[in-house]
């Protein structure tokens, strides 16, 4: 995954949108809930560009393989929330769903952090495949402090025990804090590691005082006291030394010891987090790196003021991971790299890395439950609200899925993008193959014409009928890292002469691969040869060997959904120090990861060395190389061997005549019920990409309520998960809460949504330039800038709509007349762009079919809900209804001015209502206040009342009529 570059110090410019004028509700607030490769799981983020969405949850997450389109199928939450910034919008929340007891967060062990029984685990900053192929790093860096004495003090009834212990330094130039490490070199080799619990400042002079983590090591005999910090857990003794030792020690070196984290991804550095400190009551301990769950709290909690600096620090840019789940009192560097290095680092811990990919995402079933609390989807309108409510502020238990928005009451939009996926099903594919590495041959001393020859052996395309690659391309480099190659040829030919450079003698390297159409296959084994060539030099030091890596047993007929492993093998070399494996899922090794040596076992069979390489299963090809290094040289890479299954058991996306709806059902059942329960929530639904007319009249009729034996035939109920029922007649209002579009936009991919690497499609491509995505992204954000623009009573139709290039299905004007008359927007394409040509919610009642009257209403009810708390304790007599009417008879007139409401004045706009004929003795004495309020949306067919009431202590309730 692409992880975010550190910010360098500098000056930046960012453009910042102006803020919206608070003089009316915001109505411009979205909200969208679906699959995502990362970001915390059921807790709602607010983000307000597309840039911070990517930041917090990555790129489009890879699903399953769509053998229709011929390509796998992606998240559609990330173009959604793209779609909604491209037309408009400025704000809206994000909550990412999946099975979260499924999910796995991966682990990374920390190299050079110690103890490791149990081991320095730092966590996933949340679970997904988004991490597996992410490696740790650890780079030790030290304080140099100035001793000027040091002391032990004894235990009382034990005065040789040494129970604390107070070093006096010279005050550095850097901070030292209560949990900074010590590391204490003696000239006898004796290592002290401390934690400091006290700091105390006297005329330039620190008192550092350690009792509660001390830690003496030794140091094998004859080591130099200059070599003792670079010693490993393994050389090292632990020793109880007495006071009276202690008193007699010579003191050599002391340093505050802090550590950089590094995250890796291949080869590459990706990230670091600098100045880390080992002891968790540090204010900069790695431990205290938080997680997605803990740095984005549930809104209201918290905000980025009340973060401490370090997790403000991870969390702009994100930094990839947290501390450990429950960390000991003190971590300690042993052995801890002082440089960054990619050899030194560490792979996810344990097998979860293995699983499929959509186990470890949480989402390898499809069903309404990864979308639904699964308390709440069952409830009714009625009663929703209320037990909401009881969850999260009585039970102190956390929402989840669209649910976990009840506590937002910004969001005035809400849709459920991933609700449309057709879902998947495991199946086996078959794949194809790879280009193979070209073998290079030992390169020829020149010949009489100073020419000397580079000859490889031909390669085949993978697929009938199996003719020759057209093209090899030949790079030459000065060191066998091939750091800084030139292309030496580009063509059809299996060999090239090259002349002798006239600056030798030198050593040259080359190597060489095949391409095929714009595919690069792997690399050949490096030859090198010296230039011109020398008879004898007897300074010249002859290079690492070369390795060759052949594929000596892939194990075929291994389970599928088991580890595989492959088996390679090269010859032995004397003289070799080690010998690096590395593996890559791109032949030019850009995703390169050296082999963890407990991921591979020595054997010798028949007198050849192997070595067996644990991978996962795969849907692409798995490359490896291996080089010799003696006394710290790189050799040069050996071919490239590239190891793929003929099959692969992967997901695959149900065929549309097998689609099952009842989970789109469900979903959109629970959002119609939540947004009426809500009752200031508009739901902008979508279909299916492969539904025409009929899919989507039916569908239609399925979410309208009727009576039993009206009742369209109902898909069977989902296996498993929440049971969510029919909307009954008594619901029939939620309708008018829900907007339904169609169809699909075909829109160009943005950089940042390509799939992550490791996720590609079984052919290994890439994802085309244009997406086919549902038009409640575009929609929802075209809502919102009307919303800022000109209110949210104007009906949001026929204005073009951003990004757009094409549709599908494609519909003709039959299909334009009936979705109309069914109550489905569609989206149509104009001569000023692509429009949506009508503005209707689904609710049977003609006067709250148009959309800018249900957000009117949403729209007076925000307005209610924050003036009228002010009068919750007021005197229910003559004077407050007076101040009601006159507080509310401005903010209708305003609403009038606006256009908002119609009629040729005020008096026909709207009417208030608070005298006796609504409030009469009898329910004064009860405590109850009643404000009628009547008003005329724009067309309207008659007056729409909307009723404030008040229940003595307990608050205002609005009732519509």
């Amino acid at each position: 995954m692409e992880i975010a570059p550190p910010i360098l110090p500098g000056i930046t410019f960012t453009v910042a949108a102006p803020p919206p004028s608070e003089v009316l509700p915001r109505m411009d607030i979205a909200a969208f809930v679906g699959m995502a490769a990362c970001g915390p799981l059921h807790r709602p983020v607010v983000v307000e560009d597309a840039a911070a969405f990517r930041a917090i949850f990555g790129p489009d997450l890879a699903l399953a393989w769509d053998p229709e389109r011929n390509e796998t199928t992606t998240g559609l939450l990330g173009p959604a929330v793209e779609a909604f910034f491209r037309n408009g919008g400025r704000r809206c929340w994000v909550v990412r769903v999946a099975d979260a007891t499924a999910a796995v967060t991966h682990r990374f062990a920390v190299p050079g952090l110690y103890p490791q029984d149990p081991p320095a685990l730092a966590r996933a900053r949340c679970p997904g495949t988004w991490a597996a192929g992410l490696r740790t790093g650890a780079v030790l860096h030290g304080l140099g402090l100035r001793p000027l004495a040091f002391t032990a003090a004894g235990r009382p009834g034990a005065p040789d025990a040494v129970d604390c212990l107070v070093v006096q330094v010279q005050e550095p130039p850097g901070a030292v804090l209560v949990g900074d490490l010590l590391r204490l070199v003696f000239e006898d080799g004796t290592l002290l590691l401390a934690a400091i619990d006290a700091v105390a400042r006297t005329e330039g002079r620190l008192h550092l005082s350690a009792a509660s983590q001390v830690f003496w090591l030794q140091a094998p005999p004859g080591t130099a006291p200059e070599a003792v910090s670079d010693l490993g857990p393994d050389t090292l003794t632990t020793i109880h030394p007495t006071r009276t030792e202690v008193e007699a020690l010579t003191l050599r070196t002391a340093e505050r010891l802090r550590f950089d984290l590094l995250v890796w991804d291949g080869q590459a550095l990706q990230t670091r987090l600098a100045d880390l400190a080992f002891d968790p009551r540090h204010p900069r301990a790695w431990t205290r790196l938080p997680d997605d769950l803990a740095l984005y709290p549930w809104p209201g909690r918290r905000t980025d003021d009340a973060l401490d600096p370090l997790a403000r620090e991870a969390a702009r840019p994100r930094f990839p991971l947290a501390g450990p789940a429950s960390p000991p009192p003190c971590y300690l560097p042993l052995g801890m790299a002082t440089r960054p290095d990619p050899d030194r680092t560490e792979a996810a811990f344990g097998p979860a890395r293995f699983l499929p990919p959509l186990q470890q995402n949480g989402l390898a079933r499809f069903d309404a439950a990864l979308f639904l609390d699964p308390d709440l989807a069952p409830l009714g309108t009625r009663t929703l609200a209320t037990a909401a409510f009881d969850r999260l502020y009585v039970q102190e238990r956390p929402l989840s899925g669209l649910h976990s928005l009840f506590p937002v009451d910004e969001v005035t939009l809400l849709a459920v993008p991933d609700a449309v996926q057709r879902g998947w099903d495991p199946a086996e594919v078959v794949l194809p193959g790879v280009l193979d590495a070209p073998t290079l041959a030992p390169i020829p001393p020149p010949d009489a014409r100073g020419v000397y020859t580079l000859t490889w052996s031909p390669v085949f395309a993978p697929e009938p009928p199996h003719a020759p690659v057209p093209t090899y391309r030949v790079e030459e480099a000065a060191e066998p890292t091939f750091a800084e190659p030139t292309v030496r040829y580009e063509g059809a030919d299996t060999q090239v002469g090259l002349p002798v450079p006239l600056d030798g003698p030198r050593t040259l390297f080359y190597r060489v691969r095949a391409e095929q159409d714009g595919r690069p296959g792997p690399w050949s084994n490096t030859e090198s040869t010296v230039v011109p060539p020398r008879a004898f030099d007897p300074c010249r030091r002859a290079p690492a060997p070369l390795p060759l890596v052949r594929l000596a047993d892939a194990q075929p007929g291994s389970p599928p959904a088991a580890e595989v492993r492959h088996r390679l093998a090269w010859p032995d070399v004397p003289g070799v120090d080690r010998f690096v494996l590395q593996q890559a899922r791109d032949p030019g090794f850009l995703t390169g990861i050296p082999v963890d040596p407990d991921r591979f076992e020595r054997l010798v069979v028949d007198g050849t060395p192997l070595v067996s390489v644990r991978a996962a299963p795969s849907t692409v090809a798995v490359y490896y190389r291996v080089r010799a290094e003696q006394d710290g040289r790189p050799g040069p890479w050996s071919n490239t061997v590239a190891v793929y299954e003929a099959t692969a058991r992967v997901q695959r996306v149900e065929h549309p005549t097998a689609y099952r709806n009842r989970p789109l059902l469900d979903v959109q059942r629970a959002l119609l019920r939540f947004c009426a329960a809500r009752g200031d929530v508009l739901a902008v639904l979508a279909l299916p990409a492969h539904y025409r007319r009929e899919d989507a009249l039916a569908h239609r009729g399925l979410l309208t309520p009727a009576a039993e034996d009206d009742r369209v035939a109902e898909p069977p109920p989902a296996e498993s998960g929440p049971r969510v029922l029919p909307l009954s007649p008594d619901e029939a209002r939620a309708l008018s809460y829900g907007a339904l579009y169609h169809p699909w936009l075909y829109t160009r991919r943005a950089a940042s949504g390509e799939a992550a690497p490791g996720q590609a499609t079984p052919q290994g491509e890439t994802p085309p330039a244009f997406r086919l995505v549902p038009p409640d992204g575009a929609v929802t954000g075209m809502m919102a800038a009307q919303a800022l623009q000109q209110g949210a009573w104007v009906a949001p139709a026929h204005r073009v709509l951003q990004g757009p290039t094409a549709l599908a299905p494609a519909l003709d004007r039959d299909d334009w007349a009936a979705a109309y008359r069914a109550g489905i927007n569609l989206v149509r394409q104009e001569p000023p762009g692509f429009l949506t040509m009508s503005a209707l919610t689904l609710s049977p009642e003609a006067d709250l079919q148009p959309i800018n009257v249900r957000r009117l209403l949403i729209l007076l009810r925000r307005l209610v809900l924050r003036e009228g708390p002010t009068y919750v304790f007021e005197t229910n007599a003559p004077a407050t209804r007076r101040r009601l009417y006159y507080l509310f008879d401005a903010l209708l007139a305003d609403l009038y001015r606006r256009g908002a409401l119609a009629g040729a004045s005020p008096a026909e706009a709207y009417r208030i209502v608070t005298d006796e004929t609504i409030n009469p003795p009898p329910s004064v004495d009860q405590g109850r206040l009643l404000v009628e309020l009547r008003v005329a949306p724009s067309r309207p067919l008659a007056f729409l009342t909307v009723r404030l009431v008040q229940h003595g202590p307990e608050g205002f309730n609005l009732e519509e009529s």
